[in-house]
């Protein structure tokens, strides 16, 4: 389950666009087990993708069931690559 949380570094951010920033690993581990626990993705379509030196720029759409919630909306991740120290 948390083979893809191994990539993520100490000072690593995820901030939500409804609000919440979880600004280390700790805080994105518990998330991804609530949101795993509790959602199923139903849809999340990547539209665009821009890269541009170090940072892309993705465009998606993401539909979901949360707590037996049906949620959509469009969305856009900007992701910054560093090298490996």
């Amino acid at each position: 389950m948390f083979q893809t949380l191994k990539i993520l570094k100490i000072l690593s951010i995820k901030s939500e666009c409804y609000g919440p920033i979880y600004r280390n690993k700790a805080e994105i581990i518990a998330w991804y087990k609530d949101w795993n626990k509790n959602g199923q993705v139903l849809e999340w379509p990547i539209k665009n993708i821009w890269i541009a030196n170090e940072i892309a720029f993705v465009e998606w759409y993401f539909k979901c069931n949360y707590k037996n919630r049906i949620s959509e909306f469009d969305g856009v991740s900007i992701i910054k690559f560093r090298k490996l120290q």
